[in-house]
């Protein structure tokens, strides 16, 4: 959830999906533009909400990213 959403109070958004072991499977880099477009007001939490689903990829300006995170992950283990 993201908290007073038109303050512009970042560039981009960072979002990974991990699976049952909490092994990066998707990664990308959003643009707070495409945050803005793409995510929902939710009155009863006052935030918004954006679900990472297969067309966040496609939107102009966001950058896969998980490669990156699955090579820093792999050292870490």
């Amino acid at each position: 959830m993201i908290r007073d959403l038109d303050s512009c109070h970042f560039d981009y958004l960072i979002g990974v999906l991990f699976d049952d072991n909490f092994t990066v499977t998707r990664a990308c880099c959003v643009p707070r533009e495409v945050v803005q477009h793409c995510a929902t007001h939710r009155k009863h939490v006052n935030g918004w909400i954006m679900h990472l689903r297969p067309s966040v990829w496609e939107q102009p300006g966001v950058r896969d990213i998980t490669p990156e995170l699955e090579k820093a992950q792999s050292e870490w283990a």
